[in-house]
């Protein structure tokens, strides 16, 4: 039922529980969210695994400033790199937008289909 994989099976057997413990109606829109919600944590992932000091460097001048990119430069590097933001910024980086990541994984028709359902 859903599509795009977590990289935890824990995860996968805990969602398909969810999944199947609903009744027929439910289990399309949630399969899609879980997908959707898998492979953004795919792409946040894959930008975490990419990420170095240059990005993160890069990624801090480019903060407005204020509190946040106080705090995020005193954290460093190494505490950030979990950030959605910066690993999204790695991401674009290296040429991987969210929404097309999004939609290849999930493929074209479940992607419409997810974003028509709540209303994006």
């Amino acid at each position: 039922m859903i599509k795009v994989k977590h990289p935890l099976d824990e995860c996968n057997i805990n969602q398909e529980n969810f999944i199947n413990s609903l009744p027929e109606p439910k289990r399309r829109f949630k399969s899609l969210m879980f997908s959707h919600g898998n492979a953004a944590y795919r792409y946040h992932l894959k930008g975490f695994e990419l990420s170095n000091k240059l990005d993160f460097e890069e990624w801090i001048e480019g903060l407005d400033d204020g509190a946040f990119k106080s705090d995020m430069k005193a954290k460093g590097f190494e505490k950030c790199k979990t950030v959605a933001s910066f690993t999204r910024h790695v991401q674009e980086r290296n040429n991987s937008g969210f929404d097309k990541f999004i939609e290849n994984l999930m493929g074209t028709d479940d992607y419409k289909e997810y974003m028509s359902l709540v209303n994006c």
